[in-house]
């Protein structure tokens, strides 16, 4: 019955002779905010919805975009690739221009970030993620208004930009 909760995990019970039991509980770690179908749920490792995010909390945390509601597999890929980015960027000093990551299409990952109080999308390759986002920051530097969005993926940032 405690299995059914959202944010227990396993649940263990023992006898101890003669008279009481044990009950082992383990939790489920809030790990991410994701938007799934128009609302934002904290997820945990394994990709199972938690409880909902607050206003507070969504303004807060980088956001994942981009999971589906039935697919588990691939939303477990999904939550992988968000922690390689998010440790990536928090070695790199980056998180803090980042709003959120689309993961989407788990081949071609993309952050969305912030500049000149514009939504700028930057898709990443799969390798060196800091540096391809490090590199497409250099080029967006004060110019949100202008670019709608960056390809980085290695060697020199591709940009488009906004149709004014």
């Amino acid at each position: 019955q405690l299995e059914k909760e959202p944010m227990i995990k396993s649940v263990i019970v023992s006898r101890k002779l003669p008279d009481s039991i044990t009950v082992r509980i383990t939790e489920r770690k809030p790990k991410f905010i994701a938007r799934i179908a128009e609302s934002y749920f904290w997820i945990d490792e394994e990709a199972r919805i938690l409880k909902k995010a607050t206003d507070e909390q969504i303004k807060n945390n980088v956001i994942l975009i981009g999971l589906e509601e039935r697919d588990v597999d691939k939303n477990k890929q999904r939550v992988t690739l968000a922690d390689k980015m998010y440790a990536e960027f928090s070695q790199a000093g980056l998180l803090n221009r980042i709003r959120a990551f689309n993961l989407s299409n788990l081949y071609e990952p993309k952050v969305i970030v912030e500049d000149s109080g514009e939504i700028v999308t930057v898709a990443l390759g799969r390798e060196n993620l800091g540096y391809s986002l490090r590199k497409a920051l250099e080029v967006l530097d004060g110019r949100g208004k202008e670019i709608e969005s960056i390809i980085s993926q290695g060697g020199y940032p591709i940009v488009r930009f906004r149709k004014l």
